[in-house]
């Protein structure tokens, strides 16, 4: 294609853009909403799966221990466990480092922190327990809910955490299917309003596309500046989308990190450098955009 060629399709699509200004705008809007929310989406999924693998990582087992159970039976349990291929650790906790981790967890609240004290400390005797994988734990569980260990433990924190993880994942499948679902319905809707656009714009000026292809047009150069409407669509969408996006990341991510407790959600755009963030929303919406122009002016070539 000569320069001259793509001079005038792209003056042609600048023309057809300001003729159909509220179309067009109404189509870079459409595009925007739906970049925001599948970004939005994808990033909620990214920050519920960092936030469920690190609290897999950190997770253990704690074993409380019976108050008649004696040293010598609480350290035979404490190899037993520790002989375990599966087994990473188990760390004993005393009375006294119960203690001292519920006067530090405490610090802020007087009145809690004396509730136990030396003279008075009811907390249990523990094993703590960290595997090589979190899903082993279930058989550790087992083992130690079996007819031999039952008696040595009050209680096993295992059930607590397993729920808090199936919680989780819970909610990550939740964040998925929702965000596919209304994403899905997003690029419907901007398919329709973008393909309705160009199919106007085309109506408009099928009298003078009837005259191109009289005088001896091709098929393609009657497409560009339809194509050129759909890529300034995905250009401007994606300007706008990104600009949203980034103030809206910098604004909330301190928050997020501080509601999360400092989980480490990564560099950058969650871990993938903003670039490629924008290129990514670049490629989506330039593909709708000229697909929905292609289509369009395909059929009314036939």
């Amino acid at each position: 294609m000569s320069l001259v060629a793509l001079q005038r399709i792209i003056k042609t699509a600048v023309n057809s853009l300001w003729r159909n200004s509220w179309l067009s705008i109404a189509s870079t809007l459409i595009m925007i909403i739906t970049l925001i929310v599948i970004s939005v989406f994808v990033s909620l999924t990214i920050i519920t799966n960092k936030v469920t693998d690190a609290l897999k990582d950190r997770i253990d087992m704690a074993a409380y221990i019976d108050d008649k159970v004696t040293q010598d039976q609480l350290f035979t349990l404490q190899k037993v466990v520790s002989a375990r291929t599966d087994v990473l650790s188990v760390t004993y906790i005393s009375k006294e480092e119960a203690l001292k981790r519920w006067q530090d967890r405490n610090s802020d609240n007087q009145k809690i922190r004396d509730v136990i004290t030396a003279q008075n400390n009811p907390l249990p005797r523990s094993l703590e327990i960290k595997t090589k994988n979190p899903e082993d734990l279930e058989n550790i569980a087992k083992m130690l809910e079996s007819q031999e260990y039952a008696p040595l433990i009050k209680e096993l924190s295992y059930k607590k955490n397993k729920d808090m993880i199936n919680r989780l994942i819970r909610i990550t499948d939740f964040i998925k299917t929702m965000g596919w679902s209304l994403s899905v319905v997003f690029i419907l809707i901007s398919i329709l309003v973008i393909y309705n656009t160009i199919r106007l714009t085309i109506f408009a000026r099928s009298e003078e596309i009837e005259i191109m292809k009289l005088v001896g047009a091709t098929d393609w150069y009657i497409r560009g500046p339809f194509i050129a409407e759909g890529i300034a669509y995905g250009v401007l969408a994606t300007v706008i989308a990104s600009l949203v996006i980034y103030v809206a990341f910098k604004l909330l991510m301190p928050w997020a990190q501080n509601y999360l407790g400092g989980f480490d959600l990564g560099t950058g755009y969650l871990g993938v450098s903003f670039i490629m963030v924008v290129l990514l929303q670049l490629g989506v919406s330039i593909l709708l955009g000229v697909g929905c122009s292609v289509f369009a002016v395909k059929r009314h070539l036939k």
